[in-house]
């Protein structure tokens, strides 16, 4: 992956300085480097599409159980938090409190944690 945004990458710069240039054959040429991108961006939407939807079907299923199992089971937080509740099969809103399920609390936990691992590798340039 980060071979490929660094060719995206090299392919942007190329089209700017094709760009700088101004000539007519100069602008055919980026105009093709760019149809290229596109092209194999479209071909890596296409693979990551197919990679989401064969994972959903493995943990949408899991989820939904797990939520069945734990959903009973409160969680008591030593402070306030955005809690999610179920008012019906299509309904859900959201208010703060101090109680949840194992499920929201692992959603919760999960997301505060792949946020901020990624901000400090961003940050000490390890990821890209």
């Amino acid at each position: 992956m980060v071979l490929v945004q660094k060719n995206m990458k090299e392919q942007q710069n190329q089209i700017q300085e094709l760009h700088k240039k101004g000539d007519e054959a100069s602008k055919k040429k980026a105009d093709q480097i760019q149809t290229d991108m596109m092209e194999s961006m479209n071909t890596m939407m296409k693979a990551n599409l197919k990679v989401m939807g064969v994972s959903m079907i493995v943990f949408l299923p899991a989820l939904w159980a797990l939520n069945e199992w734990y959903s009973k089971t409160p969680v008591v937080l030593p402070f306030d938090f955005l809690i999610a509740h179920r008012g019906g099969p299509f309904f859900i809103w959201i208010e703060i409190g101090t109680v949840t399920t194992w499920l929201w609390w692992y959603i919760a936990v999960s997301l505060t944690a792949s946020i901020a691992l990624g901000f400090i590798l961003k940050q000490l340039k390890i990821e890209q």
